[in-house]
């Protein structure tokens, strides 16, 4: 048996594996040439989900949550998805996705498969091969599926138009390769509803910061939530040696770097949830007329919450300040602007092997009882540390986060991507994926399982 991981099927509410066993061998002799036929097209099937799903350096998964009811009424209203190279392009026939089944789009390019600047210009293309995206969205309420699948497809897509036009008014890319060698991160924050007031930028990155802001606001006022429904998004951009992680709602993502030489991995942003109690969240909210409820200190686990009205008179409360979609309570102050950072990989590079070199240092300074990692001629200088420091970032949604620590996923994670007697990278997801699950069974007691997402990506200089 193959065990290939599946997009968006669970077969048993207990069961918390994401994953389709296709048996390609048989045990009857007297099977004719047809099942032979049927058993290697099913594999070839199975093989191509993979595809879809990622590879070594890049993966996505999902798994359909259980939330009552019957099984085959289940829905999965998690996205993920990476794209691989990126490259802005004010053509938009030029983006195509490979789509899951079951409403799960998992959506991993390669060079066939992009935001093409000039696919007739192979120099050109080259110039962008660390231009990335990826990130996860999380639907909530009824019909957040629609929403999601609709940010998933048309997030790509707008903001590829806006960075080229971007990238178009700056030919000499200042704005991606500016020197920022001052800091290692530089901070760029919306703070303001994009309905009632300007939206606030700081940094060196405005243009592109503006972009996603702008995307992000686009995105929800034309997604399908006239009905119902909202989603997350969380989502990391590399431009060259800049990264931009924005991130609206209660998803996130972070970023982790990786030493091989001593298997260190250190988790050096993490973006921020957007819950209704945290100060600046509820001042807008309630500035705008809007109610948060917070639950006692005795409910442990219960989250705060956005209360509203909806169309159908039924009072409602979000677990969330920030989301796309949700447009009753957006009248309350929930808004789609994403909080954004953005880090220099170069500076990123240099501050973990500054802070590894002194360590290695400090050790081998160390009293003879003390820990050692090596010896004074055996340390690595801070410039060999920077030749072997790997980046890498991981979204995901609160059905993975709520029971899995961000370390031990960045852990897993480093493991799959550079280790070579490590587990494939799809695998290490199947892992996380199957964790969490468990711990969702164990707490609900198999009542109640969220929809899981995560896509990985290597960050390469």
């Amino acid at each position: 048996r193959k065990k290939i991981p599946e997009h968006g099927n669970v077969h048993d509410a207990n069961d918390s594996s994401p994953t389709l066993s296709i048996d390609v061998s048989s045990d009857d002799k007297s099977s004719d040439t047809q099942d032979g036929h049927d058993q290697e097209s099913n594999l070839i099937i199975a093989l191509d989900k993979l595809k879809t799903s990622g590879g070594r350096d890049q993966a996505t998964l999902t798994l359909i949550g259980y939330k009552g009811g019957k099984l085959e009424d289940q829905i999965n209203q998690d996205r993920a998805f990476v794209i691989s190279p990126y490259i802005a392009t004010t053509d938009t026939g030029t983006f195509t996705t490979n789509v899951g089944e079951n409403q799960n789009s998992n959506i991993h390019s390669t060079q066939d498969n992009t935001h093409n600047v000039n696919n007739t210009n192979s120099n050109n293309n080259s110039k962008h091969h660390h231009n990335r995206i990826l990130g996860v969205f999380d639907g909530h309420a009824k019909l957040g599926e629609l929403v999601s699948e609709f940010s998933v497809q048309q997030l790509p897509k707008v903001l590829s138009l806006k960075l080229a036009k971007i990238l178009n008014n700056n030919p000499n890319k200042d704005i991606i390769d500016k020197d920022d060698s001052s800091s290692s991160t530089s901070s760029t924050t919306s703070t303001s509803s994009s309905s009632n007031s300007s939206t606030h930028i700081e940094g060196p990155n405005d243009a592109i910061s503006s972009a996603l802001i702008d995307t992000f606001v686009e995105l929800d006022r034309t997604a399908p939530a006239d009905k119902s429904g909202g989603c997350t998004a969380s989502i990391v951009l590399q431009v060259g040696t800049q990264v931009y992680i924005a991130n609206t709602g209660d998803s996130r993502s972070f970023i982790a770097t990786y030493i091989p030489s001593t298997s260190t991995v250190e988790v050096i942003y993490v973006t921020k949830e957007h819950k209704p109690h945290l100060p600046e969240e509820r001042a807008r909210v309630e500035k705008m007329g809007g109610y948060v409820y917070i639950p006692p200190s005795t409910k442990q686990g219960a989250s705060s919450r956005v209360v509203f009205i909806d169309k159908k008179g039924m009072t409602n409360g979000l677990a969330m300040s920030r989301s796309i979609g949700d447009w009753d309570a957006g009248e309350l102050g929930v808004i789609p602007d994403p909080t954004i950072e953005v880090l220099d990989l170069r500076n990123v590079v240099n501050h973990a092997a500054s802070a590894a070199a002194s360590k290695g240092k400090e050790s081998s300074d160390a009293n003879e009882g003390g820990s050692r990692t090596c010896q004074p001629d055996t340390c690595q200088s801070q410039q060999e540390l920077m030749n072997e420091i790997e980046v890498f970032a991981v979204a995901a949604t609160d059905g993975m986060l709520d029971y899995m620590d961000i370390d031990e996923i960045a852990q897993q994670i480093a493991t799959s991507l550079y280790n070579d007697e490590g587990p494939h990278l799809l695998s290490a997801c199947e892992s996380l994926i199957n964790a969490a699950a468990r711990k969702w069974n164990i707490a609900k007691n198999g009542r109640y399982r969220d929809d899981i997402a995560i896509a990985v990506s290597k960050l390469s200089l």
